[in-house]
């Protein structure tokens, strides 16, 4: 049975990001891709993991959304559905650490409006939206 074309795309768009981001070197720190995680009986994978130090980690959620595709209604639904928060509150809560989160997309909305919404909204959170177009990496 062949994968969902959905599903291909985020594959791609994972690998991608991966690439640009390059594997860095054990002596400067731990970045670990798809690191596996286990919080409050729930188990998730997130999709860039650094450990700089002791007291500090930065995770990553890559995600292929095509934010132009979203219907307007289901914008806010999508945005919750990102696991990153539950990412943080398993590292600030069981682990006492310090946190940098972000999500990754590949390319803005068309609409200014619908790109403010989003970064609005994750940034009520503390999530900074990246957008992999305009990170200049590949």
């Amino acid at each position: 049975m062949a994968e969902p074309k959905r599903l291909r795309d985020g594959k791609r768009f994972q690998e991608r990001v991966c690439n640009a981001f390059g594997v860095p070197q054990p002596s400067e720190y731990a970045a670990v891709f798809e690191h596996g995680i286990s919080h409050k009986q729930r188990f998730g994978r997130i999709d860039i993991f650094l450990h700089d130090d002791a007291d500090f980690v930065a995770v990553f959620e890559i995600k292929a959304t095509d934010w132009d595709r979203i219907k307007p209604r289901n914008v806010t639904k999508n945005l919750w559905s990102h696991q990153l928060l539950r990412y943080i509150d398993k590292f600030v809560e069981s682990d006492n650490l310090s946190v940098t989160p972000g999500i990754i997309y590949p390319s803005a909305p068309k609409s200014k409006d619908l790109r403010n919404r989003i970064e609005t909204y994750l940034l009520s959170y503390g999530v900074p939206a990246y957008w992999f177009d305009k990170l200049d990496l590949e």
